[in-house]
């Protein structure tokens, strides 16, 4: 984006303030709390009872003078008051060495908390299940050994402890307790020890006589899963649950898939056998039914939108189904809205904003699934901000005085134009050459941006005529879109060296105005025809804005580097007087009531506002806004002007009865530009 003349200025400016404050403690006036400080340490578990030889993982909580708990167990000091009876390291992993006890201490910043440790002997060993039988060919059987300790407390040792089988042909037993059967029957005793200690439990192994598959005939819609288990009757009439072990296989895999664990997935409607297997024995045959797929969801949309009083907005419903397929379902749910005088809905998702502010919830219903959305009435007068900055345009309720909505646009929103009867709002994207549509009803982008020429700045609608006109700065030329399309129809060249910045429209007599600000000339289009009409009109240094005025037959343009704004007669036309504004002023933006009678001129180099008596072209006032003043929009039927201050990152709000500021600068995005009203 090309930088405006006074940008480099005002970098400066900040640059040095930055400097400043660094070197004055950015003014004495910060107020940030001191951190929290360490208060407490607990240690947790408390007074642990374990054998020698095992292991206990301690944890260090700190509490905070702010009331807030932390784990800090790596960041404590741990200590063993008795290394002979206990050891820990550094994460709190304590290892008892001896019988006795120790206290176990975890200090940070001065501050400690413990606990005590006592190791003790074991005493005897249980082993769990005692007697067990499973089914022979690799099924498995899990054993925990529980420790009785010589003062009565227990734990489980089953990591621990060594454990064997006494016939490995029938079950072997791994070191975490697993064991796995053969292919004998028979019959193993399954051992324990642990610190001279033992435990025993007796392992059966079986053939497997009969399977069953449960559910039988289970019926679940398309793309949902359905688990399986398959349950073996032993030839000595014990069960067990095989279906982890077990093959499975469906009778017709383009219909239902089943994986290694039972696990059924439907792809298509129908039926299909479901069956496992396991030692030869095949189980009996489960018909699994796959119906239609089942609504889960519903998206209703646009999400959280805004509209103003008496507007309408159609809603859509979008439902997700099992399969994950989706479908328009709009016409097919209930509607309804939590509070139907804010907005009502009819049978078909259209809302009806009435004329109470504030928010109502929009509900999308089919059985038992649920879609909903929020919805923000507002007054209806709205302003609309191109935020160059922060790549996003906010939206303005002018009876709140309040930012409503933010938009994110292309890169560096410069520009922005309103056309009331299509319910659009156009911001030229000067990074991206490009141009956004809004919705303003919904506050929400339509479409792809618009490509146009380079680095588009100033833009112009014309709603009768469905036309939008884009001064593109740096390829001079200007592009007129077709807002039925939204799309460039043609490209209009002007001098090289041009610069366009603005375009103003005067739709009564056919004319744009197109302020050239490399050249100090405004270029003059026939928009019925859309070519240059005449030879360009000199005015002042560098012009920016231009404003037109068909009631009193004048245009307004505001020359940044002469510090004047020029008035051009549109009839024949020609300069009718420059008016002189005070040094350094750099005018930028420029509006003129509906009347005619007064015009507004944003200062960009002396954060003010200069008002000019068209009567006499004499400035009568000069109102103080904020920093770097650009776009400037009256609102004719509220009596106000909207200025976008691009150094504040706000919006002054002018009475311009009184020609005063009222209330406080209204904040937006960064770097605010353009700006305009919604008539």
């Amino acid at each position: 984006m090309i930088p405006d003349d006074g940008k480099y200025q005002n970098w400066f400016v900040i640059a040095l303030l930055a400097v400043l404050m660094a070197g004055c403690g950015g003014g004495g006036n910060s107020s940030t709390p001191p951190p929290a400080s360490l208060v407490a340490i607990t240690v947790t578990p408390d007074s642990q009872v374990i054998a020698v030889g095992t292991t206990q993982q301690f944890s260090a909580i700190g509490a905070y003078s702010d009331s807030t708990r932390r784990v800090i167990t790596t960041s404590v000091t741990w200590n063993s008051s008795d290394v002979g009876v206990a050891t820990i390291d550094s994460r709190g992993l304590v290892t008892a060495a001896a019988p006795g006890s120790s206290t176990i201490t975890a200090t940070l910043e001065s501050i400690s908390g413990s606990t005590v440790l006592t190791s003790d002997t074991v005493s005897s060993i249980a082993i769990s299940p005692n007697i067990s039988t499973i089914a022979i060919g690799g099924t498995t059987r899990q054993f925990a050994a529980t420790g009785t300790l010589s003062g009565g407390a227990t734990q489980d040792l089953t990591k621990y402890a060594v454990w064997s089988s006494s016939d490995t042909g029938v079950a072997n037993v791994n070191s975490s307790g697993l064991a796995t059967s053969g292919n004998t029957v028979g019959t193993t005793n399954i051992t324990a020890d642990f610190d001279g200690q033992s435990g025993l439990a007796t392992l059966t192994t079986d053939t497997v006589a009969s399977i069953e598959v449960t559910p039988k005939d289970p019926g679940i819609a398309k793309g949902t899963k359905q688990q399986f288990k398959a349950i073996g009757t032993l030839s000595g009439s014990t069960t067990q649950d095989l279906t982890k072990f077990a093959t499975w296989d469906s009778s017709d895999p383009a219909i239902t898939t089943i994986n290694g664990s039972g696990l059924a997935t439907s792809l298509l409607v129908g039926t299909s056998g479901i069956t496992a297997m396991f030692g030869g024995i095949v189980s009996n045959q489960a018909i699994l039914t796959v119906t239609a797929p089942l609504l889960v969801s519903i998206a209703v949309t646009p999400t959280d939108p805004k509209i103003a009083f008496g507007m309408t907005l159609q809603f859509s419903a979008a439902g997700t189904y099992s399969d994950n397929s989706t479908g328009d379902i709009t016409a097919s749910v209930n509607w309804s809205s939590s509070n139907t005088a804010i907005a009502d809905i009819n049978s078909a998702g259209l809302a009806t904003a009435g004329v109470t502010p504030g928010s109502t919830t929009i509900k999308a219903v089919s059985g038992s699934i649920t879609g909903s959305t929020s919805l923000t009435v507002f007054s209806g007068q709205t302003v609309y901000v191109a935020n160059s900055g922060s790549n996003t345009v906010s939206v303005i309720d002018t009876a709140t005085g309040k930012e409503i909505a933010r938009i994110t646009a292309g890169n560096a929103p410069t520009g922005i134009a309103i056309d009331p009867l299509a319910h659009r709002a156009y911001a030229t994207n000067n990074d991206d050459d490009t141009v956004s549509v809004i919705d303003t009803q919904s506050n929400t982008v339509v479409g792809a941006p618009i490509p146009v020429g380079k680095s588009p700045e100033g833009i112009a609608v014309d709603s009768s005529a469905k036309k939008a006109y884009v001064a593109n700065h740096l390829d001079n030329t200007v592009s007129v879109i077709d807002t039925n399309s939204d799309a460039v129809i043609k490209t209009i060249n002007l001098v090289n060296g041009s610069r366009p910045r603005e375009i103003a429209l005067d739709p009564s007599a056919n004319r744009a105005y197109v302020t050239n600000n490399g050249i100090g000339t405004v270029s003059v289009i026939d928009t019925a025809g859309d070519t240059i009409a005449g030879t360009s009109i000199p005015v002042g240094g560098a012009p920016v804005g231009v404003a037109v005025n068909s009631i009193i037959n004048r245009a307004y343009v505001a020359n940044s580097g002469s510090g004047t704004v020029t008035v051009i007669n549109t009839i024949t036309p020609m300069v009718v007087t420059n008016i002189t504004l005070s040094s350094g002023t750099h005018p930028w933006g420029v509006a003129v009531t509906p009347s005619g009678s007064t015009v507004y001129v944003t200062n960009n180099g002396s954060g003010t506002v200069s008002v000019i008596a068209t009567a006499n072209n004499t400035v009568i006032g000069t109102i103080t806004a904020g920093s770097g003043p650009k776009g400037v929009a009256i609102d004719s039927s509220a009596n106000r002007a909207y200025v976008a201050n691009s150094g504040s990152n706000n919006v002054s709000v002018i009475d311009t009865d009184s020609n005063t500021v009222v209330g406080n600068p209204i904040p937006v995005g960064k770097s605010p530009s353009g700006i305009a009203v919604v008539q």
